[in-house]
């Protein structure tokens, strides 16, 4: 059954484009999980127009809060679910609401998700460290794990530098990082568990406000 007689309620979103390019645009907005209109047209100006993310409500595909900030619903999950798309890693409840630096860190993510090499994103927590999200870059076999840090408010750059990077010294000294976590971690993204001696991450600093950055590398 092609997709056109498997979704004919959606053939109206996807004239001028594609079922594809529709589970796409849903899968991105599942993995920077809070998209502005600006996003969404972005991501796809021919299904992110005002128009069809209204009708993308209607089919209950989305979901937009007042405030115009969009995020995937559960049957959009489960579209792309049905459709071959790795949705484990996909918060189903979302603790935010859009506001404050919650659309700065999806434009970041956004931009991630342009350079070459990107493989997925997810949102990890520690019990003393939540990074804004975590990358993984793929090419061929080889995998990079990197967590991103975006400062958004105006205050002691340098400080808040220092602390994060204290952190992450200590989550580099925890064997549990890769024999717990990334064991898991590796399993829900269906990617290969690599050796120890290989596990490794990074972490790279974004300031939205001078648009720095700071790049740190971290052996487990």
């Amino acid at each position: 059954m092609n997709l056109t007689d498997k979704y004919p309620e959606l053939a109206d979103l996807v004239k001028g484009a594609s079922y594809n390019q529709l589970f796409q645009l849903l899968y991105k907005v599942a993995l920077i999980r809070y998209a502005t209109p600006e996003h969404l047209k972005r991501i796809n100006f021919k299904i992110g127009t005002v128009n069809k993310a209204a009708k993308l409500n209607e089919f209950g595909l989305l979901n937009t809060y007042p405030t115009g900030i969009s995020v995937i619903t559960d049957k959009g999950l489960n579209l792309l679910k049905e459709n071959g798309y790795n949705i484990g890693h996909i918060a189903k409840k979302l603790q935010g609401n859009g506001f404050g630096d919650e659309p700065v860190i999806s434009s970041v993510i956004l931009d991630l998700m342009d350079e070459a090499d990107f493989h997925t994103v997810f949102y990890p927590h520690f019990d003393f460290l939540i990074p804004d999200c975590a990358v993984v870059w793929k090419k061929d076999d080889k995998v990079k794990l990197q967590f991103v840090e975006v400062e958004t408010e105006k205050g002691n750059w340098q400080g808040y530098l220092e602390k994060k990077k204290a952190n992450y010294e200590l989550l580099a000294q925890d064997f549990d990082i890769y024999d717990k976590w990334w064991r898991r971690w590796s399993d829900i993204l269906r990617l290969p568990l690599c050796s120890v001696e290989d596990f490794c991450f990074s972490v790279l600093c974004i300031s939205e406000l001078s648009f720095e950055w700071k790049g740190w590398n971290f052996y487990g």
